[in-house]
């Protein structure tokens, strides 16, 4: 960690944004890397796909999506629990990323970066 702070602080201040990534990456194993490719395509794919298009509600006994406490429509239990599972889905796909960048960040590099 502490060559990664010492190569981090090597970095021109202008330059820092977008070195930071590319600074990590060059420092990540390649089979790691796929991995954070493969996670990042599940994670948007995940946001597309199981996202539902309002925040599902039960008010007496009544399944609906609301949208800003304006309900849009009603639904039924399996909508609702559907569109439930899809909330779990989509923070978790977002948690994945985020462990794993940290994992990436944690290893000790094998190699040294080479930033071009």
């Amino acid at each position: 960690m502490g060559n990664l702070i010492k190569d981090f602080r090597a970095i021109p201040p202008t330059d820092k944004p977008a070195s930071v990534f590319a600074l990590v990456v060059a420092r990540t194993p390649r089979a790691l890397q796929v991995c954070f490719a493969g996670l990042l395509m599940y994670g948007l794919a995940n946001f597309l796909v199981a996202m539902p298009s309002g925040t599902p509600t039960v008010h007496d006994g009544a399944y609906s999506l609301q949208n800003h406490g304006t309900t849009i429509r009603e639904i039924t239990e399996e909508e609702y629990l559907a569109a439930e599972r899809g909330i779990i889905r989509g923070f978790s796909g977002y948690w994945m990323l985020f462990l794993f960048m940290a994992l990436m960040l944690s290893l000790p590099a094998s190699r040294k970066p080479s930033i071009g």
